[in-house]
């Protein structure tokens, strides 16, 4: 298969720290949700960045299918 896009990311300071993309675009903070004990919750956490990658990567396959059977939407 032909590898058309790819990103890394690295992670520094556990459940409480940052991470960063390769590219340095794009710095996140994270933060322990409050239900596992943490105190400062205005970061996000690996829970919620796989939940918006999983339903954007869903969102585009689905538009896919539709453009790809002329289904309008």
């Amino acid at each position: 298969m032909k590898k058309f896009l790819e990103r890394t990311a690295t992670e520094f300071g556990g459940r409480d720290g940052e991470v960063k993309d390769t590219q340095s675009r794009y710095s996140v903070k994270l933060s322990k949700p409050l239900e596992m004990g943490g105190v400062d919750p205005k970061g996000t956490n690996p829970e919620e960045l796989f939940s918006i990658g999983y339903s954007s990567c869903f969102a585009s396959s689905l538009e896919y299918l539709l453009v790809a059977n002329k289904v309008s939407y």
